[in-house]
């Protein structure tokens, strides 16, 4: 069985064995032919998953492979993607992201520019992407300078998301989207913290309940705040922090490992549930400290996309459920580096 989510525009169908249950939703959008960008990882484990099932719904596909890593998410393969694109696609043809969230970013971004726009489905394999990136219509690429500093909001036709497909992930990539998951929890749900702290979800767990809980949430947010302009900005929680443990590593620790450490410091400053919080993470081996110093940290903060001129804002939340906006200017943001890391 699965679950039928509305965000609008598109629909989000949730829910095990939901890509080969909800076949006749993926035919209904597919027009004419696809190209299916993934990674290759992915495709070494789920090729021929994709590629049976559309070739049973007679449509036309082949597959482009990128490496995998954050590294993929560059002008130089984008600009690859699109001439090749140029050759034999046309505006009436589809986009189909099928992996985690390097190849959604990605091919969104491609499907949002591409002759200004075609057809784009995602079918996410990892659990950060199916409770996070694939939700929300972001897209985007790096620069040298920052991540996902060049990017586009571009909904999908459809988005198929199947916990079925994350039984072949390895442990560090299907721990990584508990960050996301635990950010949900901190921040806007405190049944959903108590579910994940009372057990420890493995990849053999049917995780259908609480994906549908992250996109629900998510959802929600998105449809008041699509541009995050207020309310959405919320989801950053942990971000800011995050976002430059990925940059100073080379993008070697992965974005929910790196989030994980910035929920934990901004929890050890602002949270009366910090234990709590702490114990959370350490279930899903998200303990880990990065050896950064405040002044690397505090330069390759200032660069992240969501400050202002002056200001930069941080999530905080002072008790599990419940989070706010805290905005300081950045001598502030500095100090409170300082406190953190020299507690």
């Amino acid at each position: 069985m699965y679950s039928v989510i509305n965000v609008k525009n598109y629909d989000l169908i949730v829910g095990l064995d939901a890509l080969n249950l909800s076949r006749d939703y993926l035919k209904n959008f597919i027009k004419s032919k696809a190209i299916i960008i993934t990674d290759e990882n992915v495709d070494r484990y789920h090729h021929k998953t994709l590629d049976i099932l559309l070739d049973e719904l007679e449509i036309e596909h082949e597959f482009y492979v990128i490496k995998p890593g954050e590294s993929s998410k560059s002008l130089s393969e984008y600009e690859k993607i699109m001439t090749y694109m140029s050759m034999s696609y046309h505006r009436n043809d589809t986009v189909i992201a099928f992996g985690g969230g390097v190849v959604g970013d990605l091919a969104g971004f491609v499907a949002a520019t591409f002759m200004r726009g075609i057809d784009f489905i995602q079918i996410p394999t990892t659990v950060l992407s199916m409770v996070d990136s694939s939700v929300g219509s972001k897209t985007g690429i790096d620069l040298p300078t920052g991540k996902n500093l060049i990017g586009a909001f571009k909904d999908p036709k459809l988005c198929i998301i199947d916990p079925l497909l994350l039984k072949t992930l390895d442990d560090y990539v299907f721990e990584d989207g508990f960050g996301e998951i635990i950010k949900y929890a901190i921040c806007f749900d405190e049944e959903l913290f108590d579910m994940i702290s009372s057990k420890r979800y493995t990849k053999q767990s049917n995780l259908s309940e609480i994906v549908e809980n992250c996109v629900s949430i998510k959802k929600d947010i998105v449809l008041q705040d699509k541009l995050e302009h207020d309310l959405r900005r919320l989801l950053n929680y942990g971000h800011t922090l995050g976002h430059a443990v990925e940059k100073l590593s080379d993008y070697n620790v992965m974005h929910g490992h790196a989030v994980a450490f910035g929920m934990k410091c901004m929890a050890k400053k602002y949270s009366k549930d910090y234990n709590r919080i702490l114990e959370v993470l350490k279930i899903y081996n998200l303990n880990d400290n990065y050896d950064y110093s405040v002044e690397d940290v505090y330069e390759v903060s200032l660069r992240d996309k969501k400050n202002t001129k002056d200001m930069i804002s941080l999530i905080v939340s002072e008790e599990i459920g419940d989070c706010t906006v805290l905005s300081m200017n950045k001598s502030n943001y500095k100090k409170v580096l300082s406190d953190i890391y020299e507690d």
